[in-house]
């Protein structure tokens, strides 16, 4: 009886083994094969989502701080600032986003990442809008490089 019992723990052992090590190879290669990492889809979207969340509090400033040198280069802060004022339907009341669509492009000889995220922009009232944001990666942190938003008729009907 003392062998039997050994041999059984033994492939319960040899079994949960194998089947860690499978576990580990299948996430290694989703994950490599997909080319997504996790944290950066992460970071890209908490950016997109900060954007957005100071846009509707009128903080500017901040939100444009998010934004990357090339960016910076071709819009000025009072060009956010006026973008803001005049789409009040892309901004207020804006509660968060969720992405359908991640791309990371890593490009030789080019320090940082292209990003590109899009999908849903939610808001307070229940409108739904679509976004797409393309990021750079700037001293480590993904920072806009441009952004589309996207309305209905009707939210945009009832801030005009």
């Amino acid at each position: 009886m003392k062998n039997f019992t050994q041999t059984n723990t033994f492939k319960v052992l040899k079994v949960t083994v194998i089947t860690f090590f499978i576990t580990i190879l299948v996430v290694g290669v989703f994950t490599m094969g997909t080319g997504i990492d996790f944290k950066d889809m992460e970071e890209v979207s908490n950016t997109a989502t900060e954007f957005m969340q100071l846009s509707s509090e009128g903080k500017i400033k901040e939100a444009y701080a998010m934004t990357s040198r090339d960016f910076q280069k071709t819009n000025s802060l009072e060009f956010l600032q006026e973008f803001n004022d005049s789409n009040p339907w892309l901004f207020k009341d804006f509660q968060n986003i969720q992405t359908e669509k991640f791309n990371v492009v890593s490009k030789l000889g080019i320090e940082g990442k292209f990003y590109t995220i899009a999908g849903k922009t939610f808001y307070t009232n229940g409108d739904v809008g679509v976004f797409e944001f393309e990021l750079i990666e700037e001293s480590k942190l993904p920072k806009i490089l441009s952004f589309e938003l996207y309305v209905d008729e009707n939210r945009y009907n009832a801030y005009k």
